[in-house]
């Protein structure tokens, strides 16, 4: 794994990501060659052929991203894969027609663009033919054994097989058995127990031992493991490993100790300060930008339906410090007079025709950017929760108040990681996205979730 913007990737799919910008290149400088001939160092050096290659590059590798054709679940699924380098493709077609349109300075010549698109998308499917069969291929993969029976069993033996482009593949576990006629753990087989530890390890050596057990204190082999490592042998912590892999933190398995002793949860006041700077100047351009918009949505919203424009809610900030956000309203009125505080749900009858559109479009939640100048918030963070739900959830989950220990955001890791919550559970899985944030906080971390939330927007993914 290779740590980027404070978030993990898998080698493979970055090796994949340089490999296609690389082909990409390739596909339009050789119909370019072609054409230039001898003349092609004048054409790169006088006639801008870099900066028109470079753009097209750009381009083509931003729609095959935007459509996720490097997410996790994509790169698992073949048929998926030619039905998104068909959308990519297409996407950069029209963008491509547009920048042309634009700015004909940048435009490259029809017999570079159309053979160079044809090659690329021929180089794309041949490079996600050999990407499939290297990520299936259990010789190119680490061989990898969990040690215990904890909460992370059950996650790490549904999470890694899901994922075979981070090249780890479970050969078992080790841990107390249940039963001898279940011994397996969501297909996950039962290799022995933990005082069978070293005869395992001798009959199936392994490139790393994954430690998933709760209770450490008297079981853990300390010293069949210190020998693991001095020969070679990866041992990781379960809950490290899974944040690595999941970009979450495993509720379950933290600890007060181990929120005091690890690395994170500490911002400087400098850069606290970086990031309340960039967030007042981020708003205070977007409400110039967007205050035509907001105008207009103002006045279908109180056409549309009696009462008006904005919506007042009290939500629960930084340190507990509660607030009055500010939306447009999507609801009727005296949508929850009956009903008290609930969560939105699919579908959701209280919300109006154009709420719908409006939700759909995130267009709601531009007053916010007022939030955002007043110093409620900023434009990265944990997304401010209602004070009756910040109650309810506190008394369920462990650590729930930790969110509150950072600003909140107008957007967030968990937002662009996770879809809208509405239960207790959803809350949970959530709250684990929120505190890898609050662990990881930096410029560079926010800067992705701006570039993510951008995403997220035009596929207008998680709204309700």
């Amino acid at each position: 794994m290779v740590r980027l913007f404070n978030v993990y990737y898998p080698k493979r799919t970055l090796v994949l990501a340089a490999s296609e910008t690389l082909l990409v290149l390739v596909s339009l400088v050789v119909p370019m060659a072609f054409e230039a001939g001898r003349d092609m160092p004048l054409v790169l050096g006088y006639e801008a052929g870099v900066l028109r290659l470079s753009v097209a590059a750009v381009i083509f590798m931003f729609c095959v991203y935007y459509v996720d054709l490097y997410s996790a679940t994509v790169l698992a699924n073949p048929r998926e894969v030619w039905t998104r380098i068909v959308a990519s493709v297409g996407a950069a077609c029209i963008i491509l027609a547009v920048v042309y349109a634009a700015v004909p300075a940048v435009r490259l010549g029809q017999a570079v663009i159309f053979p160079g698109i044809v090659l690329a998308s021929v180089g794309l499917c041949v490079s996600r033919s050999a990407f499939y069969t290297l990520n299936r291929s259990p010789r190119m993969a680490e061989t990898a054994l969990l040690l215990g029976r904890g909460p992370l069993l059950h996650r790490l033996a549904v999470e890694v097989p899901k994922r075979p482009e981070l090249g780890i593949r479970l050969v078992g576990y080790v841990g107390a058995r249940t039963g001898h006629d279940h011994p397996s753990v969501d297909g996950l087989q039962c290799l022995g127990d933990l005082s069978c530890f070293s005869d395992v390890i001798r009959e199936k050596p392994v490139d790393r031992v994954i430690v998933t057990m709760s209770d450490r204190r008297s079981s853990l082999p300390v010293q069949e493991l210190l020998r693991l490592k001095t020969e070679g042998v990866q041992v990781e912590d379960g809950a490290q490993f899974y944040e690595t892999i999941a970009g979450r933190l495993p509720v379950d398995e933290l600890r007060p100790g181990s929120l005091l002793f690890s690395h994170g949860f500490h911002v400087s006041s400098s850069a606290l300060l970086k990031k309340r700077l960039y967030s007042m100047l981020i708003s205070a351009i977007a409400l110039v930008i967007f205050s035509p918009v907001m105008l207009l949505v103002a006045l279908a919203v109180m056409i549309d339906s009696r009462g008006g424009a904005l919506f007042r809610q009290i939500r629960v900030g930084l340190g507990g410090k509660r607030f009055e956000i500010l939306k447009f309203r999507s609801m009727r009125v005296g949508a929850e007079s009956e009903t008290g505080p609930v969560w939105a749900q699919e579908q959701d009858p209280r919300i109006t025709t154009l709420g719908r559109v409006l939700r759909k479009l995130r267009l709601d939640e531009l007053p916010q950017l007022i939030n955002v100048l007043r110093g409620d918030m900023n434009i990265v963070g944990p997304r401010p929760e209602r004070p009756h739900f910040v109650n309810m959830l506190s008394d369920q989950i462990p650590f729930y108040g930790l969110r509150h220990s950072v600003p909140p955001g107008l957007t967030g890791w968990a937002q662009v990681s996770y879809p809208y919550g509405s239960s207790v559970a959803e809350s949970r899985e959530k709250l684990e996205y929120d505190l890898f944030y609050v662990k990881n906080m930096s410029l560079s971390l926010d800067l992705l979730i701006l570039f993510l939330t951008f995403k997220i927007v035009l596929l207008r993914r998680g709204a309700k």
